[in-house]
């Protein structure tokens, strides 16, 4: 039921391949660029847009419809989360943004990434530990995680 209020209150999906290409973009634009804050957060809830404490269901303000008294509007947490996999797969990607160029080669000097790890301990150990198999360690050692 939380999830079907929370609905009509999320942005239009992006692609990650578009967000991407944002951020390479971005990160291309200054050769001191980095990359952050990225990471994995189990204690993270979604934000519940202003509702109506008289109201079960989310309201959006529009100029047809007027807000509501301030009195009558809060701000609190879902129970709703991202899911970690959906997580790691993410920041995977934007990982590998900092590693590779545009046609997925290795960059001569890699980006800092700004990573922080919440309540995921185990899974962001298991994470970085398959990357720098992937990348093996020698190419590894030349990652800077902060």
């Amino acid at each position: 039921a939380e999830l079907i209020e929370f609905l009509p209150s999320l942005a239009e999906v992006i692609s990650i391949e578009i967000v991407l290409k944002e951020m390479r973009e971005r990160i291309n634009q200054d050769d001191q660029s980095g990359l952050g804050e990225i990471g994995l957060d189990r204690a993270f809830k979604l934000l519940n847009v202003p509702y109506s404490a008289n109201s079960t269901s989310c309201s959006s303000s529009s100029a047809s419809s007027p807000s509501p008294p301030s009195s009558l509007v809060t701000k609190k947490y879902s129970n709703l989360t991202t899911p970690l996999f959906h997580q790691i797969a993410i920041v995977r990607a934007q990982i590998n943004l900092a590693l590779d160029d545009e046609e997925g080669r290795r960059r001569m000097v890699y980006r800092p990434i700004s990573f922080h790890s919440v309540q995921s301990t185990a899974a962001t150990v298991e994470l970085l530990s398959d990357l720098k198999k992937e990348r093996g360690k020698v190419e590894w050692r030349k990652v800077r995680l902060c």
